[in-house]
């Protein structure tokens, strides 16, 4: 698959690819940690615990992305399995726990460098949208909170929770394309998950752009454009 030679479209994942998920995560459960009473920010265990949690909360999303657990399992057994693998005996309300983290997140305003840059660019020459694994009342809340709204019109906010099924299934991106009137032959995705955002938009034949900030060593193929810092985007739009 090559670059479009005329893009109309650009879709955007926003975890970890707009909004900064690890950075607005982390800040979150240090400040929940500290408020349980279970460790003081920048301890040896909280430091623990955050990086325990990054690994699971992905374990389970890779499972919800691929139908295998419901979204109340996701935002709850996360972090039972988190807090028992540093061994922190639960003797508080974990589910509670779960609900104040989702609210305090949500809210966070951290995004990637350049991400206002590259969309004040984008939506004055392309038909932009948002496509997110990420639930309804979270969404908009990140989005509202981090100054991205503006730049998508709301119907093109497409969360899959509202489709049924979640990236990397094909149904995700033609109803993205639908909504938008976008052919998948002039449309790129931008986004940081190999699994849900390169090949499944590769595989419903629009191009993909992994943004990797990490610098992960993963390929699907090699003319794939890898770009690690957003104002990369900008030499292909």
């Amino acid at each position: 698959m090559q670059i479009p030679n005329l893009i109309t479209h650009i879709f955007f994942d926003l975890d970890h690819t707009l909004w900064d998920f690890e950075r607005n995560s982390s800040e979150t459960l240090a400040i929940l940690l500290e408020k349980y009473d279970i460790s003081p920010i920048n301890s040896p265990l909280s430091n623990l615990f955050i990086a325990q949690y990054k690994t699971t909360n992905r374990e389970m999303w890779h499972l919800y992305n691929h139908q295998k657990i419901s979204k109340d399992e996701l935002r709850y057994r996360r972090f039972r399995e988190a807090f028992g693998a540093v061994g922190v005996n639960i003797n508080f309300d974990v589910d509670l726990f779960g609900d104040q983290y989702v609210e305090h997140c949500t809210r966070m305003p951290h995004i990637f460098d350049g991400v206002h840059e590259v969309l004040e660019h984008a939506s004055q020459k392309y038909t932009i949208a948002i496509i997110t694994n990420g639930f309804l009342e979270a969404t908009f809340n990140k989005m509202n909170h981090s100054g991205l709204m503006p730049y998508f019109k709301e119907e093109h906010i497409i969360i899959t929770e509202k489709i049924g099924v979640q990236k990397p299934h094909k149904k995700v991106f033609e109803t993205a394309l639908s909504i938008t009137n976008g052919l998948a032959s002039n449309t790129l995705m931008v986004g940081d998950n190999i699994d849900s955002d390169v090949v499944g938009a590769y595989n419903a034949g629009i191009y993909p752009i992994w943004f990797n900030p990490h610098h992960e060593e993963q390929r699907i193929h090699d003319n794939m454009i890898e770009i690690n810092y957003l104002k990369k985007l900008m030499d292909y739009i």
